[in-house]
């Protein structure tokens, strides 16, 4: 069985292999790396009050917080999210469609012809559910972190968008007065 499994792999199985091998030493490690990045960013900078943030974004310290490297980094985030979730939603597909392949290059040989290479047939499913369970496992390990960047981004967004209608809402009692 095993020799079967791995007599298929120069063919259709390659093809879910070089993606898993993309998926595992290219866009994961850069996920990780700009997913880190920004989470320390954001970690210290959510629990400041609202004032010292404002205050940061102003200055011209080298503590200051870039509005624009964090929706830079997130933006980066989200695109290397997104490549690493659309290859790991392929794997079973392409694992379905290497069966079907296999099975129609069958049509038309003998009956015992057909029944020896039929596991050959099923060695892409095989693979494209391998990968899938394994790179899902390492989804629920890179999605918390996703997230939780997303929320604490969108929470600075929110505090600073308060925290100018507090300004502006200040400078117009002033001026009616």
């Amino acid at each position: 069985m095993i020799g079967n499994i791995f007599k298929n792999l120069l063919g259709y199985d390659m093809l879910i292999i070089i993606l898993a091998v993309i998926n595992a030493v290219i866009i994961i490690p850069k996920l990780r790396g700009v997913s880190s990045i920004l989470r320390k960013k954001l970690q210290g900078t959510i629990y400041l009050p609202i004032k010292l943030i404002l205050e940061s974004i102003n200055s011209n310290n080298e503590n200051k917080i870039d509005l624009h490297e964090l929706q830079e980094l997130r933006e980066k985030e989200v695109f290397h999210y997104h490549i690493f979730e659309t290859i790991n939603s392929i794997f079973p597909l392409m694992g379905i469609l290497g069966t079907i392949i296999g099975l129609l290059r069958m049509v038309g040989l003998d009956s015992s012809i057909v029944m020896s290479n039929f596991t050959i047939a099923l060695t892409s499913t095989f693979w494209g559910l391998v990968f899938s369970i394994g790179f899902r496992a390492l989804d629920g390990m890179i999605a918390p972190v996703f997230y939780q960047n997303q929320e604490n981004l969108q929470l600075i967004y929110e505090r600073m968008d308060i925290a100018s209608r507090k300004d502006n809402n200040d400078e117009q009692a002033v001026e009616v007065k």
